[in-house]
């Protein structure tokens, strides 16, 4: 059972890896025939495993799991661009006024934090680059006002083009925001156990 469990994992952290190779307009066309000829894979394995032997059929239902996994993890990842994050889209390179909670722990770098803030009652979510100071943490409801700004591609080092657009996306992360001005309305706005956990894990740094 373990080993099945692994396989659907590892398939499906293979879905999301696959997944960030396409870009959010070449979804559809992609997504079809993708799945179909993943459904053919499934079904040729699954019915040479009952014409072999047992460890041979049991290989064989490993790879059948490791594509299921694969399947569910691109399934997860392109699912996540179908929602309606267009709502702002309008906005973008525009100041904006913008109310949401901080939905995952701060990345606190060398001079600035990085929020992830989910805007109220939308499914998306946006990534603001803020000032260290003040601290902000899990479940804090902000106010930001700053310039809208739609993710861009960009290129690394080895001159390759990173796609940060997917990267941010397989998150839910459609837009960001740079150094708003950033006013805290509330705390303890998020999910009471997700704040227990991050509070005993900061205890114990």
């Amino acid at each position: 059972m373990r080993n099945f469990i692994r396989c659907v994992l590892g398939g499906g952290a293979l879905g999301l890896f696959l997944a960030v190779f396409w870009s959010p307009n070449s979804i559809e066309p992609v997504a079809d025939w993708f799945f179909l000829l993943l459904f053919l894979l499934i079904a040729l394995t699954l019915t040479l495993a009952w014409s072999l032997s047992d460890r041979e059929s049991r290989l064989l239902l490993y790879v059948a799991v490791i594509f299921i996994g694969t399947a569910l993890g691109l399934g997860r990842f392109w699912l996540s661009l179908s929602h309606d994050h267009q709502d702002l889209a309008f906005l973008a390179e525009q100041k904006v006024t913008i109310q949401g909670v901080v939905v995952t722990e701060p990345d606190i770098r060398d001079t600035s934090t990085r929020l992830v803030i989910k805007p109220e009652t939308k499914d998306f979510k946006i990534l603001v680059t803020a000032p260290l100071y003040p601290v902000y943490q899990y479940g804090d409801k902000l106010e930001l006002v700053g310039k809208l700004q739609v993710p861009e591609n960009f290129a690394t080092d080895q001159e390759r083009e990173f796609d940060y657009i997917n990267y941010l996306a397989k998150d839910d992360i459609y837009y960001q925001l740079y150094q708003p001005q950033v006013k805290l309305l509330a705390r303890r706005q998020g999910n009471w156990l997700i704040d227990k956990l991050l509070t005993f894990k900061t205890a114990f740094l």
